[in-house]
């Protein structure tokens, strides 16, 4: 995930949106001793600053809140950097829940009208895949489908490259 990140932040231009799913902020790991430190949270985030005249693509970031092998201080830490970078600041948060799923605390990061940042924490989500198969390891049914949240942020990312 903070692969991806780092990708889309050194080469904006070429990559129409990035998703995050219980991943590290962008430049926090330069080693296995400093991604261990990472992944606990222990690691100062560095800033995003793309290039001028840049612009960067849309953030998805997906995290649980109960998540022991990634800590969650990672989602806000990767979102928050990365609206930073654009400009853009937080909204309100929402709570939404879907049925009898884990709730999810939504924020937007916005530069004026546009959406640089969705951080999505997911409440009592552990270091699983969102709304994954039963019986899978690290997938939890329970949690609300990452699947289509990733699928609901490709279709607005690639309906705003087509002019939709």
């Amino acid at each position: 995930a903070g692969l991806a990140a780092l990708l889309a932040q050194r080469h904006p231009q070429r990559l129409a949106g990035v998703v995050m799913h219980s991943g590290v902020p962008p430049g926090t790991a330069h080693s296995s001793l400093t991604a261990l430190a990472a992944m606990r949270g222990r690691r100062a985030t560095p800033p995003v600053a793309p290039a001028a005249g840049t612009v960067l693509p849309p953030l998805l970031v997906i995290h649980g809140s109960l998540d022991g092998v990634v800590s969650s201080r990672n989602a806000r830490a990767a979102a928050s950097a990365w609206a930073a970078g654009a400009g853009a600041v937080p909204g309100a948060t929402r709570r939404v829940q879907r049925g009898t799923r884990h709730p999810m605390q939504v924020t937007d990061f916005r530069q004026g009208r546009r959406v640089v940042a969705t951080l999505v924490e997911v409440q009592g989500l552990a270091h699983a895949w969102s709304g994954g198969a039963a019986g899978l390891p690290f997938s939890d049914p329970n949690g609300p489908d990452a699947s289509r949240l990733v699928w609901s942020f490709a279709q607005r990312v690639f309906g705003r490259l087509a002019g939709g």
